[in-house]
């Protein structure tokens, strides 16, 4: 079974799929105190109530970011901790990619955008089957960047947009699919959120 963790926003999510990735649970908490403090608590607290044992799980996932960094941090250190614990695979996505692929389908081009505090967001354009590096932009250059036609894909972000989706949940479901079909496989040792900033 796939544990797939997700603490890159203002959610807990959590999720857990079977081999053939279809979902046996998925939970979202908005966030109550410190993920440090609840994290393991509910990842234990579900596995007791579909009866799940830890020795089940053979594969975990986490969302390295971009995002809140000490969130992200909190969920990656647990993912760590469990994978050196249970001798597991460790794998790991990007949140921006995983923004686009629950809307993979749309044929025009895709602007992902995170809100990343002081008035910036995190950026990243695919189009043709391509993306862009990550950027960190002013929110403000966010409309210059836009074309009426472009589809605007958001987390903890609004901007005026005549195409804006703006994603609510955590991305503990897609982003399991997505890492375990893209064979995101991280080393536990060197596996760090991304983060930008310099300072």
């Amino acid at each position: 079974m796939v544990l797939s963790i997700d603490t890159g926003f203002d959610i807990l999510g959590l999720a857990l799929l079977d081999e053939n990735l279809q979902l046996v649970f998925s939970v979202n908490y908005r966030q109550l105190g410190t993920f440090s403090e609840k994290l393991v608590e509910k990842i234990d607290f579900h596995l007791k109530e579909y009866n799940i044992e830890k020795q089940q799980i053979n594969k975990v996932v986490v969302n390295k970011g971009p995002g809140g960094y000490t969130g992200l941090r909190v969920g990656i250190t647990t993912a760590k901790t469990l994978t050196y614990a249970l001798k597991l695979p460790l794998y790991a996505y990007v949140s921006l990619d995983v923004l686009q692929y629950k809307h993979r389908h749309y044929e025009g081009r895709t602007v992902v955008a995170i809100n990343a505090g002081r008035k910036e967001a995190y950026i990243k354009v695919f189009e043709n089957g391509k993306s862009s590096d990550i950027n960190l932009i002013k929110q403000q250059e966010l409309p210059e960047i836009l074309s009426e036609k472009d589809l605007l894909i958001t987390k903890n972000l609004t901007v005026n947009h005549p195409k804006m989706i703006e994603e609510k949940e955590s991305l503990a479901v897609e982003g399991a699919e997505f890492a375990i079909s893209k064979s995101l496989l991280e080393n536990p040792i060197t596996l760090e959120p991304i983060y930008m900033r310099k300072d």
